[in-house]
């Protein structure tokens, strides 16, 4: 899978994928948040 699939599929912007498994007729994908995307939710800077 492509993170321009994330984007364009399933509007996930500045996200990694990660790996696909597949579970009791489930699809899940891991992502995470691409680590210069950090951002605190309570002050909103960036990790830097």
């Amino acid at each position: 899978m492509s993170n321009s699939l994330l984007r364009h599929g399933f509007g996930l912007v500045n996200k990694e994928y990660l790996k696909t498994e597949y579970k009791g007729g489930a699809i899940i994908f891991y992502i995470q948040t691409r680590e210069d995307k950090l951002q605190c939710s309570n002050c909103g800077s960036f990790n830097v």
